[in-house]
């Protein structure tokens, strides 16, 4: 309640603003009306000019009230009894700065809001580490939407869901991810096929960080396996485009295809008949939900099996809340999913 109420009052100030900037420019033009105007003119300027102060009073009223409203609040931040004054003292704080509140926002987005709290203390020092990162490239990220927003989504558990996610970032607050001193950027994803994949054989020699970790707890969520079916003519005039020749749906099938796997069963090539393609590549051609995909040829078209949520590279969301529910810290699971790692804290 106290976040929500938070968020809309920094939004009735504006609107409040807004409004009275608007009433000050009518009250300017009655006043050179009554001037300009003959007596009955000024009569019924003066009668306009009353019903203005009356609109702009009224105004003020609802502002006064909403001040109110919110007063209970600040007076609980700083004047709440002692054993939980230092705790709403690190909340004003939060709600002051830019990064932390960032972070919570994009916390609440990026992730099962049900999940366990160390999993999610572990995302908001990955998030925390992302905005720093994007900071030092001069890169600007897309805002998150504000908590309130998702209060119909959430239902009757919006109010303890809103304190998780605030107490997942003020425990960790600060917090960032190093490699040899350096900030780095580091990937995250939903769901493994069962593991996760080595940085160097998808990315380069340069992603230590990444190593391959066994999640086989993975292959028993609901999401793991997942089917889709794409329209022969389709598929075909989507590879087609790629490459620059027309293909028959009818010759593909004939040509086969083949793949060219990493060590963990993601795709990292699929060539379909003549034509060659990275598997992220093939992924967003086709919207699928993971790396890990296998294709089947029909007579309508093609069937895609995919395995897990994502590019299966970084830190297992899932994999880490089944690691969670066994007692591991924040700490732990950041260490376990990234090699080589520090934390640092910002202040």
């Amino acid at each position: 309640m106290k976040m929500e109420m938070l968020e809309r009052y920094s939004i009735w100030i504006w609107q409040y603003k807004k409004h009275s900037e608007k009433n000050t420019r009518i009250e300017k033009t009655m006043f050179t009306y009554n001037r300009t105007k003959n007596c009955m003119g000024c009569r019924m300027g003066k009668k306009t000019y009353k019903r203005t102060i009356q609109k702009s009073l009224f105004w003020d009223i609802c502002m006064v009230l909403c001040i109110m409203m919110i007063l209970p609040v600040n007076i609980s931040l700083l004047f709440f009894k002692e054993e939980q004054n230092s705790e709403n003292v690190n909340t004003q704080n939060l709600l002051n700065s830019k990064l932390e509140w960032q972070v919570l926002h994009e916390l609440a987005a990026v992730i099962p809001t049900d999940y366990e709290k160390e999993t999610l203390k572990a995302q908001a020092v990955i998030i925390r580490t992302n905005i720093l990162a994007d900071r030092q490239q001069s890169e600007k990220k897309q805002e998150s939407p504000l908590l309130f927003s998702y209060k119909k989504k959430w239902g009757e558990n919006y109010g303890e869901t809103c304190r998780k996610l605030f107490e997942a970032v003020q425990e960790t607050r600060g917090m960032y991810l190093e490699q040899n001193g350096e900030i780095v950027r580091v990937s995250y994803f939903r769901l493994s096929n069962g593991s996760t994949r080595n940085g160097e054989e998808c990315l380069g020699t340069a992603y230590t960080i990444f190593t391959a970790k066994e999640c086989r707890k993975d292959l028993l969520s609901e999401d793991f396996l997942q089917k889709s079916k794409v329209e022969g003519k389709i598929f075909a005039q989507r590879l087609g485009e790629l490459t620059g020749k027309e293909i028959s749906y009818e010759e593909l099938k004939t040509l086969g295809i083949t793949y060219e796997y990493d060590s963990t069963g993601y795709v990292l090539a699929i060539n379909c008949g003549n034509v060659k393609l990275g598997g992220e590549t093939f992924r967003k051609i086709f919207s699928l939900p993971s790396s890990d995909f296998s294709v089947s040829y029909e007579d309508e078209g093609v069937c895609i099996e995919t395995k897990g949520v994502g590019n299966g590279i970084g830190f297992c969301q899932y994999g880490a809340n089944e690691l969670a529910k066994e007692g591991k810290d924040f700490i732990e699971l950041l260490n376990y999913f990234f090699t080589n790692i520090a934390i640092s804290k910002t202040e």
